[in-house]
Formats: C-alpha cells, sequence, structure tokens
C-alpha cells in the first residue's frame, strides 16, 4: 500500500531543514479547470471526429490530470512531469521531457523543452509575482498554510499580455521559498496553487527520496531567452501551417498553391 508521508513529516522539516545535505520530493497532483467554452468545443471535435473518439479522450484525460516532482533543496530544484507507462502504445504525453530547473540564489531559470527534434534551454530570471500575504490561514495534512495573493503576466488569444490573479497557500513550517512551474518567492514552500484555469496540489513530500535526481541545470541545448524562445516557436509553428495549407492546396489542384494567412 503506498504511503502518503504528508502528514509525517512536519517534525522532520523541523529537525532536519537545516542541514544542508538534505534533499526532498514534493509530488503535485495538476487539473486543468475546463471551462464550459472548451467543453463545448471538445464535444464537437469528438462528434466531427468519431473514429478518433477514444484516442481524444485519452489525450484530454492525461492532460487535464497530470502528476510532478519538484525534488529541491534549499537553494534550487529540478521540476518534471512524471512519466506514465500506458498500456495503448498509440498514446503519448508530449512535454514530458520538459525540465524546469530553478536557482533560487540567483533568481535565475533554465527550462528544457525538446521541440521537433531540436532542443531548447530558455534562460531568464524568475519572474516577480509580487506576493501579498492575506493573514487567511488553513490546514493541509498536518501543516498550517497561509494565503498570499500575487499576479502575473500571461498571453490572451490574441498573443496580447495581461495580468493574472494566482493564489498560494504556502507552509511556513518548510522554510524555502519554491513551488511548482516557476512559482516561488514565499517564506515557505508552496503546498497549493490556484492559477487561471489551472490547480496544483501537493499530495505527498518526501525527505532524502529513494529516486535520487541530481539537482543541476540542463545544458545540451540551444540556449535563448524567454522572449526569443517565443519567437522561435512562433517561427517554426507559422512554417508547420504554411505546409500544411500548401498540401491542402495541392491537393485542390496540381499546381496551384492556396496559403490562408
Amino acid at each position: 500500500m503506498k504511503k502518503n508521508v504528508l502528514l509525517l513529516l512536519l517534525f522532520v522539516f523541523e529537525v532536519s531543514f537545516a542541514q544542508q545535505n538534505k534533499q526532498w520530493r514534493a509530488v503535485y497532483q495538476f487539473k486543468n479547470i475546463v471551462s464550459k467554452k472548451e467543453k463545448a468545443r471538445r464535444d464537437s471535435l469528438l462528434k466531427a471526429q468519431p473514429a478518433m473518439a477514444e484516442f481524444i479522450k485519452k489525450m484530454y484525460k492525461r492532460l487535464d490530470n497530470r502528476t510532478y516532482y519538484l525534488d529541491f533543496n534549499r537553494t534550487s530544484s529540478v521540476f518534471k512531469q512524471k512519466p506514465k507507462l500506458e498500456p495503448d502504445k498509440k498514446v503519448r504525453m508530449t512535454g514530458i521531457k520538459r525540465v524546469l530547473y530553478k536557482d533560487l540564489s540567483s533568481k535565475t531559470y533554465r527550462d528544457f523543452r525538446p521541440m521537433f527534434g531540436e532542443n531548447f534551454i530558455i534562460s531568464d530570471t524568475l519572474p516577480d509575482y509580487h506576493w501579498k500575504i492575506t493573514g487567511e490561514t488553513k490546514k493541509i495534512g498536518n501543516f498550517n498554510v497561509l494565503k498570499a495573493v500575487g499576479t502575473e503576466q500571461v498571453k490572451d488569444k490574441n498573443n496580447k499580455e495581461k495580468s493574472q490573479e494566482i493564489t498560494a497557500w504556502f507552509a511556513p513550517e518548510i522554510p524555502v521559498g519554491n513551488g511548482p512551474q516557476k512559482y516561488w518567492g514565499l517564506p515557505g514552500l508552496i503546498m497549493e496553487l490556484h492559477t487561471g484555469k489551472s490547480v496544483y496540489v501537493l499530495k505527498e513530500l518526501w525527505l532524502n527520496p529513494k529516486e535520487k535526481v541530481e539537482i543541476k541545470p540542463p545544458k545540451k541545448g540551444k540556449v535563448l531567452s524567454q522572449e526569443a524562445f517565443e519567437n522561435e516557436r512562433k517561427k517554426i509553428f507559422d512554417n508547420m501551417r504554411k505546409r500544411t495549407q500548401n498540401r491542402r492546396g495541392d491537393k485542390k489542384s496540381d499546381r496551384q498553391i492556396i496559403i490562408r494567412m
């Protein structure tokens, strides 16, 4: 029977966190909150592609519910998705090989992104979320957690930046300012996070897990800033769209190429 240690480690952290060589693993459950509009779009796609319906359902299920590992020490961490072994080999989860390294001491990150046969490393400064601790409290397991509200910059469907509110519940009893994805900067480990339509909840916490992970930055890949990577990705997808449109045009006519921008 799998042992959930979230309820058992409070005293361990109090005694051992000051020791520099200790390493921890936080296991987060991710859930994507699907809006009514998105659900209607998905239902429409399933009706339009009945032959692919089961495949599409499995993909959505895996996209909406994922498990992530945060392996961390006092100053740095590695965040990645837990790989799933599926009996159906046709279903593959994109992004499993992505690895996000955070260095809290230098306030930087290195985000390893494999994409279409090429490896990229986004190297940039960690965002400032402008956290405000509200004073509201609750219990997660045996931990007393505090609520903090912050903001982040995201892009809308028209690729325009907008400000989005985020909510984090953190445990001051675990004195490390880390959390899932790029989130950081609070006086305690983030145990629950709400951002846009996504929720991360800490399910397990392990001291010195059996599966040791090297907490070090990725090195093999084309190094770009976040902005440069977004531009590179846009070029790749624009080229893919053009090639797809060209093929569609070739089917209608042997010579005519139709590109709709």
